[in-house]
């Protein structure tokens, strides 16, 4: 946190931007309003792990068809120089015709890129930096939308992210804010896995000091950085697809059938390996701070 004025000064200096408007943040992640001579950007510094990394390739992937456009990247530092979208206009007040025949469907591109152009692992363009952001691109009247599936839909569209509201099929905005629709392989990679728990803002209906929720995508020879001691929560870890092997003291548990889990209590310490490509759910309880190391 405290290296956060110095990161932004030196991409500031780096980059030749000024900064000119008030910083905006999520979890984990600053977002700087700034300006190249004439040209509104954003620089975003986020912790500079694996998660930035996929960011910043698959928006320089997908050159800006469906995602915001990346202008430069610094991974190491995790820092990501964006393009900044006109927030004075809500896709709120775009018709839902418009939004699904230009803004939804990476309009202009191809659909879905040629064959071999993607690397493995890549996220698709609705999960990259920014996609959420709502509004339109400075200048132009097409709106900048996400689809809810992979790569591109050539049918309806369940929802379309705007900010700052949900436009449901119907285009009515969705205003009970108990409720939240989701995809756990769009809104996982956002904040390191984890869908619920008490690191969401307060008021988020995933908010909670009761239990916490990670979806996790691991690639082969993923492992924790160093095992978990002192453990103050019960966790339950279900393997959805892979192999996938946990550490507890004393023994090795591999997980290698759909379904396999296994449950630790309060105080066992435990570390993790995936074998295989893998995706996990781990359920823990209470949500509390501590441990989020990858």
């Amino acid at each position: 946190m405290s290296a956060l004025p110095r990161i932004v000064a030196e991409h500031c200096a780096r980059w030749d931007l000024v900064i000119d408007g008030r910083p905006m943040h999520g979890y984990n992640g600053l977002a700087v309003p700034v300006r190249r001579g004439d040209e509104p950007l954003v620089l975003k510094v986020g912790w500079p792990d694996r998660s930035v990394v996929e960011q910043g390739e698959g928006l320089r992937l997908w050159g800006g068809r469906g995602t915001v456009l990346l202008v430069d990247a610094d991974l190491d530092s995790g820092a990501l120089l964006l393009e900044r979208l006109d927030s004075g206009r809500s896709l709120q007040d775009v018709p839902l015709e418009e939004l699904l025949s230009s803004g939804g469907s990476c309009a202009g591109s191809p659909c879905p890129p040629p064959a071999g152009s993607v690397p493995p692992g890549a996220p698709p363009p609705h999960s990259m930096t920014g996609c959420a952001a709502g509004g339109t691109r400075p200048g132009g009247s097409s709106p900048y939308a996400c689809s809810t599936s992979n790569w591109c839909d050539p049918g309806p569209r369940p929802r379309v992210l705007a900010s700052p509201d949900v436009v449901e099929r119907d285009g009515s905005p969705a205003e009970d804010d108990r409720v939240y629709v989701g995809n756990a392989g769009v809104d996982g990679p956002l904040d390191g896995g984890w869908l619920l728990g008490h690191f969401k803002p307060p008021g988020d209906v995933r908010h909670s000091e009761a239990v916490e929720i990670k979806w996790g995508l691991h690639k082969p020879g993923d492992e924790r950085a160093r095992w978990v001691t002192g453990e103050n929560r019960t966790a339950l870890l279900i393997l959805i697809s892979g192999r996938f092997r946990v550490e507890l003291p004393g023994r090795s548990v591999l997980l290698a059938e759909r379904g396999d889990y296994v449950v630790w209590g309060e105080g066992v310490d435990h570390s993790w390996l995936a074998e295989d490509e893998s995706v996990v759910l781990t359920v823990r309880w209470p949500s509390v701070p501590g441990h989020r190391v990858t």
